[in-house]
């Protein structure tokens, strides 16, 4: 739809979101594998899971904004309950980062399955609220790198836990 306007980039660097993504965590009392709904019902939200093989593409958002406290992140009813979490985040990201934060509006939607900075500073911003790089650092060390061990703690999949592994240059 075209009454919707697409996220646009905030332009702040990695460093810049992992900090905003922790005075959120603050601000909601977020322990690493809570459970997201509440702070998505408490901002506002809701979540709506849905068949996305059989959408159009044009309505395969997976946020769609329509005024503050008032949003809706749909996630396709085929993925597992880890990426879910991954995804929520990533709804969130935009929400906080390029909806709120710039103060916009006008109704957005984000995309699925866009390639842009946006989209890249919402995984920014789901990485880090998943899995605080602190808390991160600790657990992997006491686990010895164990990804399922590391999977378990922070709900994410095997896959975002290697990523973030590789990212603070804890892979081996």
């Amino acid at each position: 739809m075209s009454d919707y306007s697409e996220p646009k980039s905030c332009n702040l660097p990695r460093s810049a979101i992992n900090k905003f993504s922790k005075e959120v965590i603050k601000h909601f009392n977020y322990n690493p594998g809570d459970d997201l709904l509440p702070i998505v019902q408490t901002l506002g939200g809701c979540i709506i899971y849905d068949d996305l093989w059989g959408l159009k593409e044009s309505d395969s958002g997976s946020i769609v904004i329509e005024k503050p406290n008032d949003f809706r992140i749909i996630l396709a009813n085929h993925t597992s309950q880890l990426r879910d979490r991954f995804t929520i985040c990533h709804e969130l990201g935009h929400y906080f980062l390029h909806y709120l934060l710039p103060g916009i509006q006008a109704p957005m939607r984000a995309a699925r399955y866009g390639q842009n900075k946006a989209e890249t500073e919402a995984n920014w911003f789901a990485a880090s609220f998943l899995m605080p790089e602190e808390e991160f650092r600790n657990y992997y060390e006491e686990v010895s790198g164990n990804l399922l061990l590391l999977s378990e703690k922070f709900k994410v999949s095997q896959q975002a836990a290697t990523v973030m592994a590789g990212h603070l240059g804890l892979a081996k």
